[in-house]
């Protein structure tokens, strides 16, 4: 090769290098979240992200969980994380579109996830490891202050008419040894039975009425609620997936107690109810107990400390773990069965694609996103809670004595009780939430509760329950994918 042609391969060669050094490479991250969210991502977690890698990250969103099985059996190998919740980790594991943790990372760094996360374990399927924990969600409890203040100082005068009201449903009245507690944290279903039937006969602004509900729309959000109800008067998923058991009847039983009473707003079935209505009706001081998520609850405040949310009457805002369940019947002695606070953690995980490239970049990726400095930030902007061990083991030091740190010290009471609860990892869990919606519009929105009358009969719901509804659910809890009984209690 003579001198020139020496000289220009070897500028071709310099260009290559300079070029390969420079241009940087795409990754991916496949994620269902909302749109100030992702700007949030971008704008603010990336630009620093992008330099650590000297890559440039994209987001892909995602909406169905068909459309992100779609996704990750593409052959984009740049796709290095997906964030997934518990419900789609299902779909994801069946089509085999996830690397176990296992199969690429040492045993420090795997031991390092169950040290740094909070319920790690529940990552684990058939006993590989697939998942690095996101964020956590449940529900609580939101009340206004000043009217549990207004009946915890009247409830005596009230009890002998309750006695007479509750006599009807359960043939005894309040439990023989009732008080009203003091504490929110130590309310049970019979509380909320007192607070319903004392506001509902109390003229506020003029009017007499129910001033207790939930999310009342169709969708899975009420069903999870009564299947919520089961957990805490003890049943697992397999009650859950056929339906059987005394909690699933328990469950409908309180319901449609509440309901008949007119201990619930009736309006929140009639008129399908979703979370902005219950947000809008309680700031605006139509009602004084509802059950949100901690997310909503920053949709009630406003988020990054800032006013725009429903309200800006945070003093009165109250909130605490849900109540204990108990049986609407009495023993001998009037005492009920008690049940439990727990109810099911929404969890959503961070995992791998087995399409990506690079598994170990990806894990990397996660642990970075995770992180504490990151966290904070992120969820004090949008109310997740976080997973880190760190975070949560010093929420108020982390967030000050604000209204942040209630929301957040009042989540995390409520995962302890929770503890390993979390709903079916199930194809057929879809299913059978439909099946619970149906049940929920037949006993509880048109009142098929009792053979007459409109006094609910526990017997009645129970054969109801189980000649309508467990036969279709046979037809889907043959099996489920997985653990069979994902209630632990490590």
């Amino acid at each position: 090769m003579n001198r020139f042609k020496k000289r220009v391969f070897s500028l071709f060669v310099s260009v290559l290098l300079i070029t390969g050094c420079t241009t940087r490479r795409e990754i991916g991250m496949v994620v269902s979240i909302t749109t100030d969210h992702e700007n949030y991502l971008k704008n603010v977690i990336f630009p620093e992200l992008e330099k650590k890698v000297s890559s440039r990250l994209q987001i892909i969103n995602y909406t169905t969980p068909d459309s992100l099985g779609e996704i990750l059996s593409s052959k984009s190998n740049s796709i290095l994380l997906v964030n997934v919740s518990i419900s789609h980790a299902d779909l994801l594991l069946r089509k085999g579109l996830l690397f176990p943790l296992d199969s690429f990372l040492k045993k420090d760094e795997l031991k390092r996830v169950d040290n740094d996360y909070l319920m790690s374990s529940l990552g684990s399927f058939e006993g590989k490891k697939y998942f690095i924990p996101a964020k956590y969600e449940t529900y609580i409890m939101v009340f206004s202050k000043s009217k549990v203040a207004d009946a915890f100082d009247s409830w005596r005068i009230w009890k002998d008419s309750i006695d007479i009201v509750l006599k009807q449903y359960n043939g005894y009245g309040l439990p023989s040894t009732y008080l009203l507690e003091r504490d929110p944290h130590r309310w049970d279903y019979f509380d909320i039975f007192v607070l319903g039937w004392i506001w509902g006969h109390t003229f506020y602004n003029g009017a007499k009425k129910p001033r207790i509900a939930h999310i009342g729309k169709r969708g899975p959000i009420t069903a999870r609620y009564i299947i919520d109800r089961i957990y805490q008067a003890g049943g697992d998923n397999n009650a859950v997936m056929s339906m059987k058991g005394d909690a699933v009847t328990e469950a409908f039983y309180w319901e449609a107690l509440y309901t008949s009473a007119g201990i619930y707003d009736d309006r929140m079935w009639k008129e399908k109810w979703a979370e902005s209505d219950i947000l809008s009706l309680l700031t605006s001081g139509e009602l004084f107990i509802t059950f949100l998520t901690q997310k909503d609850c920053f949709l009630l405040y406003g988020s990054d400390n800032s006013d725009e949310g429903y309200s800006r009457i945070h003093y009165d805002i109250g909130t605490a773990t849900l109540p204990i369940a108990c049986t609407v019947d009495l023993d001998k002695n009037g005492i009920p069965r008690y049940g439990s606070k727990g109810v099911s953690t929404n969890i959503w995980w961070w995992g791998i694609p087995s399409i990506a490239n690079d598994p170990a970049r990806g894990f990397n990726l996660a642990m970075y996103i995770t992180s504490s400095s990151v966290q904070i930030n992120e969820c004090s902007r949008f109310g997740m809670i976080p997973v880190r061990k760190d975070i949560l083991s010093d929420i108020s030091m982390i967030f000050g004595e604000s209204w942040i740190s209630d929301i957040y010290e009042t989540s995390v009471r409520q995962l302890a009780e929770n503890r390993y609860t979390i709903f079916p990892v199930d194809r057929k869990f879809n299913e059978i939430e439909k099946l619970y919606l149906d049940c929920i519009d037949d006993i509880i929105v048109k009142r098929h509760w009792a053979e007459s009358g409109d006094i609910p009969h526990r017997e009645y719901i129970k054969n109801r329950i189980a000649s309508i509804y467990q036969p279709k659910a046979a037809i889907y809890s043959e099996r489920l994918v997985s653990n069979v009984n994902y209630r632990k209690t490590e």
